[in-house]
């Protein structure tokens, strides 16, 4: 079950990553964190526009955060967080590399 809040938000957040608004998605997904709604689609969402932009370092901080609060991380987030590792500079390999071994601690099976 997802609130109308919940589903509005995501489609808001959908919506400025595909209009390459990522600072808008991000500020989004803030905003729904402190109206209590923020959920792991949402936490999807906002790892999708950081690897689209690149920003590996607020990608990390969303996984490490979620993980911090015991909120539900998955393959989805943690394949986006890696290309944004990939997609700010290649040179980030071993960053990327060190969030794929992370993942069966969650557990997840990296794809």
């Amino acid at each position: 079950w997802v609130s109308r809040d919940a589903m509005l938000y995501g489609c808001l957040m959908t919506a400025c990553n595909a209009t390459m608004c990522w600072n808008w998605s991000l500020d989004l997904m803030c905003r729904a964190d402190v109206e209590g709604v923020c959920d792991t689609m949402m936490r999807n969402i906002a790892v999708a526009a950081c690897e689209r932009s690149g920003v590996w370092v607020v990608a990390s901080r969303l996984l490490t955060s979620g993980c911090e609060r015991r909120e539900e991380t998955d393959v989805v987030a943690h394949n986006s967080a890696i290309g944004s590792c990939w997609n700010s500079n290649p040179c980030f390999w071993q960053l990327a590399l060190a969030l794929l071994k992370r993942m069966p601690e969650r557990p997840l099976i990296p794809d």
